[in-house]
């Protein structure tokens, strides 16, 4: 049931867009989008359960909170009433882990080529949510009453115009990288 100040309309479970906006925001923001995410999801049970956490460092540090709001999404006993879950959240939540990490470390590379290949990591990196949104979206659209999707926040649209901004200088970089090796 959501509390009258829950900037979750509707009744919905957890954080319910449309898989085309999840794919397009963490495509537009190189797997930032996931760190909000995370967050939304920890501030939805922060709200129904009333729970003492801080949703915002969870995010910020969800490589130390993934496997944690996976299995909340998974185990929860509203979800589990309307659909059972069927991913595996220990191989969801390390991948994303392990490629958040690995994409780290290769971005501190002064070497083009790593740079790239962090860059195509962290891109892909949000593959490993998909299942996990998937069954969010599930759950409520089998709702009945079903809910509306969550309708664009401000967090999304920070999230939207900071990835167009990583964007537009990953380019510049790839362009200044190019034409100092002289590869224009």
């Amino acid at each position: 049931m959501s509390h009258p100040n829950s900037s979750f309309p509707n009744d919905s479970k957890f954080l319910y867009i449309p898989m085309s906006r999840f794919l397009f925001l963490s495509i537009i923001t190189l797997g930032l989008f996931q760190a909000y995410w995370i967050h939304k999801n920890w501030k939805y049970l922060k709200e129904r359960d009333g729970m003492s956490i801080l949703p915002f460092w969870r995010g910020i540090f969800g490589v130390l909170y993934c496997h944690s709001i996976f299995d909340e999404i998974k185990f929860d006993e509203e979800c589990k009433e309307i659909k059972s879950a069927e991913f595996s959240t220990a191989i969801l939540a390390t991948g994303w882990v392990l490629a958040t990490i690995v994409s780290t470390i290769l971005g501190y590379f002064e070497d083009t080529t790593f740079l790239i290949l962090s860059i195509l990591i962290s891109l892909f990196s949000f593959l490993f949510f998909i299942p996990v949104q998937q069954y969010i979206n599930d759950v409520n659209y089998t709702s009945n009453p079903r809910p509306e999707y969550h309708h664009w926040s401000m967090g999304q649209i920070v999230c939207l115009i900071f990835g167009v901004m990583l964007c537009v200088i990953f380019m510049l970089t790839l362009a200044g990288a190019a034409y100092i090796g002289g590869q224009f």
